[in-house]
């Protein structure tokens, strides 16, 4: 996300004193990923003033009133309603937050969201099952008219009434039917409760602070932009790449890193890629591992643990180690 995060997660490695390797994997993906994750739900100032204009419509706040008043607020059917994403919408709520125009509180309420998208024959065969998840989709049939057509807000309460079996085997009955293709559910846990603090004054409330969230957007935008930079540019220093971003400069180089200026005038004779996939045969492995196998210096070993993952060759797993795919 940002350099402020590496550099502090990379200074975890050094703390007891000991020499340590901090290892960036990265693959070219990782650069429309990284935007697409911290930048593409980052609202500009036409969509705020437009989230403004439809959220004060939806909670029927007239010019110069809402001071003072509470509200709630559905997420899921709000941005149905206007086609919006929600974790941008959830940013706009989060702006207004931080801009003093409302206070964002979430309301602990549980809702499900059910329709069903297989035909109707399909549907009426499988509950003709006399198991719960039969009973279940009968019950939807029988009370929902439109769930063939829309999603629908269902009583989970009256399921229970009616089937005998708690609220979460019901959940994993919907999720078994989903499965089947059947269904399709959604589960909430939250929704969202706003205080509004300002009278609705459009323009005169959202300006203020618009030439503000496009400079703090900026600058996000700025720290991804260097952090993908730093990652997949290995012509400087890496060292000096992170001083040069805390506002020091360095002349010499460190000689540890991976970048081309500062590796070591030395050769491999093995065919690295072939040793660790005759490694990796056996069991996954993490990179120290692998270094300690082979017998050659982690540049090395990463320098080729990384063009292995760009070919699609190994993956990582949650365990941040390697396997042949």
């Amino acid at each position: 996300e940002s350099m402020e995060a590496y550099y502090q997660e990379t200074g975890r490695a050094g703390r007891d004193g000991i020499d340590s390797t901090a290892i960036l994997l990265v693959h070219p993906s990782d650069k429309t990923r990284l935007n697409h994750q911290f930048l593409s739900h980052l609202p500009d100032s036409s969509f705020i003033k437009r989230f403004f204009e439809k959220l004060t419509t939806t909670l029927n706040i007239a010019y110069g009133e809402g001071a003072g008043e509470e509200f709630k607020v559905n997420l899921k059917d709000f941005c149905d309603r206007y086609n919006f994403h929600p974790k941008k919408t959830l940013e706009c709520l989060k702006i207004l937050d931080r801009e003093g125009v409302l206070e964002l509180q979430q309301a602990y309420e549980t809702q499900t969201y059910v329709k069903i998208v297989s035909s109707a024959s399909v549907a009426s065969q499988r509950a003709e099952n006399v198991d719960d998840a039969g009973r279940i989709l009968q019950f939807l049939m029988r009370n929902y008219q439109e769930v063939f057509r829309k999603e629908k807000k269902i009583n989970l309460g009256q399921i229970v009434d009616l089937v005998g079996i708690s609220f979460e085997e019901i959940l994993k009955k919907l999720e078994g039917l989903k499965k089947e293709n059947i269904v399709d559910f959604q589960h909430y846990n939250t929704d969202l409760k706003l205080y509004w603090k300002v009278p609705r004054e459009d323009q005169y409330t959202l300006n203020p602070f618009l030439k503000r969230i496009k400079a703090h957007h900026q600058q996000k935008a700025d720290k991804i932009g260097f952090m993908i930079d730093y990652a997949f540019d290995n012509s400087e220093c890496k060292r000096n790449k992170i001083l040069r971003y805390f506002g020091e400069k360095k002349s010499d180089l460190c000689k540890q890193c991976s970048a081309r200026s500062c590796r070591k005038e030395e050769t491999v004779d093995l065919d690295l890629p072939s040793e660790i996939k005759i490694l990796l045969q056996r069991d996954p492995l993490n990179a120290y591992q692998i270094g300690l196998n082979i017998g050659v210096s982690n540049e090395f070993i990463v320098i080729a643990l990384q063009e292995m993952i760009e070919e699609n060759i190994i993956g990582l797993n949650e365990l941040n180690q390697f396997y042949l795919k």
